[in-house]
């Protein structure tokens, strides 16, 4: 209706809009106002306006712990979660921390945040959702695995009110089943999140449709474009660091740190 571009800056003239009151607002955002549509400007992409908004950029990896295979929500615990936030024009991150279930050593550059529980190792974690505000949540497969078991978990846990991830006050992310089609990926099962005003970039769909690679694992698509490779931690002895002592969980960490990362 307004020839307005996606991702443009716009600007609202004084007397052309109201701010709400804070008992007013539907949302977590930092400013809500109410104007008519017409009265939007879209600024030319020109200078300071050029430039793309400081996002905030949410990168984080989960670990589970299971002695039966591959985990199941139903069954088996989130014994870590790694999250590295950064704005998107500085270098390096604002935020570098990990939820860690039972104790954990301490790692240099990171914030150790333990838990006696895994319900109050989730509830702190959707609670920093909503400290660090991100416009843009990252990860390899986090669609279909990462941020499918941590709703599926708490539901596991009964854990009430959880899936407060996105900006709108009430709203929660559920996951459901979906289907996506592309020439390069055909008809695949997938799923669906809705989490409310932030973008969900999953990198490994990315990868599937932008590049032909011989495999997608995160070790070898990390080893193709950065040059780098995972923490030699092997999946079968995740349970075994677990229930060792803070120093084996230290390991475990610094593996899903560099995940994330």
């Amino acid at each position: 209706d307004t020839g307005m571009r996606g991702m443009s800056w716009v600007k609202l003239e004084p007397g052309k809009f109201q701010l709400r009151a804070p008992d007013q607002q539907t949302s977590t955002c930092q400013i809500e106002a109410d104007c008519k549509y017409e009265d939007l400007i879209q600024l030319p992409s020109e200078g300071d306006w050029s430039k793309i908004a400081p996002l905030r950029i949410l990168s984080f990896d989960i670990e589970c712990s299971s002695n039966q295979g591959f985990p199941q929500a139903e069954k088996h615990p989130i014994i870590q979660i790694a999250n590295v936030c950064k704005i998107q024009t500085q270098e390096q991150p604002f935020v570098k921390n990990i939820f860690t279930l039972n104790t954990c050593s301490n790692i240099v550059g990171a914030e150790i945040r333990s838990h006696s529980s895994e319900v109050e190792m989730l509830k702190d974690w959707q609670e920093f959702i909503a400290a660090v505000d991100p416009d843009i949540i990252t990860g390899y497969n986090i669609i279909s695995f990462d941020l499918s078991y941590i709703l599926d978990r708490a539901k596991a846990l009964n854990i009430p009110g959880f899936g407060k991830f996105g900006r709108i006050i009430g709203n929660l992310s559920k996951v459901k089943s979906a289907v996506y089609q592309s020439k390069i990926m055909g008809l695949r099962e997938t799923k669906d999140i809705n989490i409310d005003g932030r973008i969900q970039l999953d990198m490994l769909m990315i990868m599937h449709v932008e590049h032909k690679l011989s495999s997608y694992s995160l070790n070898n698509v990390s080893y193709h474009f950065l040059k780098e490779q995972k923490e030699d931690v092997h999946p079968s002895i995740i349970y075994d660091l677990q229930n060792g002592n803070a120093d084996t969980r230290r390991r475990l960490a610094v593996y899903c740190l560099k995940d994330a990362e």
